[in-house]
């Protein structure tokens, strides 16, 4: 008789393509140790959070035997509780098991996965650890104590030894020249 039970390698690979469609980025998706793993670049946007969590959600509900290896091998998976009392839940056994100090890391990510299960806009969350805010434009002057500047003009001229040089010269050349105030106005 052939074995029905549902393949963790395989949910991995269909919610890792699912969350490819919705523009979320994977870098990996696997069965590690029996369990689900689905690696991904989170864009800072409320679409890809509620596509992810739609993902999951309907991942847990298509296939229940795997719902909690899915839950647990997330990325985010504060954000897949159903409701915000099975996450004041998880939140108890967390703190439970971290200590004192377990909530103060997390609590910017519980904040968010809240808004997401009430279904709340959250386009201008930034957790400012788990995700970066994309920047338009560099800014045009930068200032850097001059010892720590010298120091790092050390380490890339170290790592052009280290490397024949490569992509680290041209670094090397511009700090040089601007420790020697050349392209200065």
């Amino acid at each position: 008789m052939k074995n029905n039970k549902p393949s963790a390698g395989a949910m991995a690979w269909l919610v890792g393509e699912a969350l490819r469609a919705g523009g979320i980025a994977i870098h990996q998706t696997k069965e590690k140790f029996g369990s689900i793993r689905v690696y991904v670049a989170m864009p800072n946007n409320h679409e890809a959070r509620r596509h992810y969590r739609e993902v999951y959600l309907t991942a847990m509900a298509a296939c229940p035997e795997l719902a909690d290896d899915l839950r647990g091998g997330a990325d985010y998976s504060e954000w897949l509780f159903p409701t915000e009392a099975d996450l004041d839940d998880y939140i108890v056994t967390h703190s439970a098991k971290g200590g004192a100090n377990a909530l103060g890391q997390w609590d910017p990510r519980f904040a968010l996965a809240r808004q997401l299960i009430r279904g709340e806009d959250t386009s201008d969350y930034l957790d400012g650890d788990t995700e970066v805010e994309y920047v338009s434009a560099a800014p045009t002057t930068v200032s850097i104590d001059s010892e720590l500047f010298q120091a790092a003009h050390a380490a890339v001229a170290w790592a052009c030894v280290q490397s024949g040089g490569g992509d680290w010269s041209d670094v090397y050349h511009q700090m040089s020249d601007a420790l020697n105030n050349k392209g200065k106005k």
